[in-house]
């Protein structure tokens, strides 16, 4: 009976020691690097101006160029909510109205919509670099904007009345503005962090 005992505490010892493992022995999970999801790239100068040659073989290469710098020039380091630079808004506006086969002047207004509002530029300096009509285009965009501000205090009716008045001289307006829209459906998402915020003139 006394052999059996010690044998019992024999591997009882040995159960035990076998139970407790050393830590290094089994490797601890290693915790995977969070993947970034990569950043659209955009669209570029050339790109640009072959889309309209696609369908507008006598598109005005000139002026499309000048609008690109000079709205990337404008909004300089402005950046999206999501670290973007804040100049890819109003190209995905240039390339959605592309893609609609729409003029010159659309496509150059798409580029500028958000310099009054939201850079040094003016209407005289636009009107002075790119004319009159386009001019006028981004002045009609940027008067739309600021009634979106106002919108929560003002009566349906009185926003509809002055809707109508901004887009009543050119419906191309109205068009620039719907492809701002499909870009984003909150348009929250595109406020730039280093606007330069003018005050609202009617």
């Amino acid at each position: 009976m006394a052999y059996r005992r010690r044998s019992l505490g024999q591997m009882q010892a040995a159960t035990d020691s076998v139970a407790v493992a050393p830590s290094s022995a089994v490797p601890a999970p290693v915790a995977a690097k969070p993947v970034k999801s990569p950043r659209s790239r955009m669209m570029r100068q050339y790109d640009l101006v072959e889309r309209v040659r696609s369908y507008n073989p006598d598109t005005n290469e000139d002026l499309l160029n000048r609008a690109y710098v000079y709205a990337m020039k404008a909004h300089g380091t402005q950046t999206r909510a999501s670290g973007d630079p804040f100049f890819s808004h109003p190209l995905e506006v240039a390339a959605i109205l592309t893609d609609l086969n729409l003029d010159d002047a659309t496509i150059v207004a798409a580029l500028l919509h958000d310099t009054i509002e939201d850079t040094e530029a003016t209407r005289a300096e636009i009107d002075h670099v790119f004319g009159h009509e386009i001019g006028a285009l981004v002045e009609g965009l940027t008067k739309l904007k600021r009634l979106e501000l106002v919108s929560r205090e003002a009566k349906q009716a009185e926003n509809l009345r002055k809707l109508l008045l901004a887009i009543a001289d050119d419906v191309r307006v109205l068009l620039i503005k719907l492809a701002c829209r499909r870009c984003g459906r909150n348009s929250r998402t595109f406020r730039s962090v280093r606007s330069i915020r003018k005050p609202t003139q009617w």
